[in-house]
Order: structure tokens, then sequence, then C-alpha cells
């Protein structure tokens, strides 16, 4: 699912277009953008947990070595990692694309509203924000609960109509895809 969701943006960027992946953990979704893009980018990773960036420094450097793409090595080379805790600031720069793949569920329910306001501040003008989360489709039909306590951090899964809902209060243009797992959202 993360893959489709990194191709609801991949094939619309333009050449140099700012890329930045909010919570990237250890990585996956920076290597799979990477792997995955023919253009050149400026890709950042965002994370508070310094252990997650170097894991995430690690798989660079692997895709680096492995690559036989100049261009994926290039890119892979370019990209910045940037500690910084989410719940509190977000770092500065304006971005084409902001991805996202499950860190919803890491802010705080009664945050999300302000979190999205700010990822809104940080997008471009016709930038495009992609999330790929899991949700819970009502209050009755829910995510299995033992994946909450997995991650200490982990908070509630959003509801899905809730939180479509709340995304169009933000953004101009709210899609969503596999109901409510990828959402592509338009400033």
């Amino acid at each position: 699912f993360r893959k489709m969701a990194i191709h609801k943006f991949l094939n619309k960027i333009e050449d140099g277009a700012k890329i930045i992946d909010l919570g990237c953990g250890s990585g996956i979704s920076l290597k799979q953008i990477l792997l995955e893009c023919n253009k050149r980018i400026n890709l950042v990773g965002v994370d508070g947990s310094k252990d997650s960036l170097r894991r995430a420094r690690r798989i660079l450097e692997e895709v680096y070595n492995k690559a036989s793409n100049p261009l994926v090595k290039m890119n892979a080379r370019r990209t910045k990692l940037v500690e910084c805790d989410l719940r509190r600031g977000f770092p500065k720069g304006k971005y084409d694309v902001v991805f996202m793949s499950l860190l919803v569920n890491h802010i705080p329910e009664d945050r999300r509203y302000g979190f999205f306001n700010n990822v809104k501040k940080i997008l471009k003008d016709k930038g495009v924000v992609v999330v790929y989360q899991i949700i819970n489709k009502s209050k009755f039909e829910r995510a299995p609960m033992w994946v909450m306590h997995v991650v200490p951090t982990h908070q509630e899964y959003p509801f899905k109509d809730e939180y479509i809902r709340m995304l169009k209060t933000i953004f101009r243009e709210v899609k969503y895809y596999l109901d409510g797992t990828i959402v592509v959202a338009m400033n």
C-alpha cells in the first residue's frame, strides 16, 4: 500500500520537486521513493527519533552503494534527514509533496486538526499531501488492537468519516483510495 501511495504523487511531480517525508522512521518510504522516482528530486526525511534517523541514514547509504542508476545515486546522496518532533513543530521550507506513512496514529486525536493545518503551511500553493494510514472504518469496524500496542507512541487510528471530513475542512480537494487507507489532498 505504501508503494501505491507513493505512486499517487511520483507521476505528477516535476524535475527538481521538493518532497518531505514526515515521520520517515527508519527510511523505508525514503528508499521506495528513491527507487521508484525517475526525476531529480530534493528529498527530506523528518523524524523525532535519533535512532530511527541513524537507521534511515544507513538505508540511504545502502541505496547509494547498490544503485546502478546515476539518478538514484544522486537523489540518495542529496537526501537530507532532519530531527524534529512533529508534535511540537515543523521544519522550515515549502514543499511540492508532503508524504506520510503510518504517522497520523502517532498524533493525539485532539491535535490532528492543528497538525494538518501545519502540514498545509509547509505545502506549496499547488502542492499535494499523500497519506498512507491504517484507519478504523467506523467505531464498530476497527483495525486490530494488537497493532496499536506494538509501538508505545501509538494513539488511536483515525476513524474514516471523521478523518476525511477534517481533511476536507483544511484542503481544497481530498480524494481517498482503498477505503481511506490512502488519502491525496491538494492545497
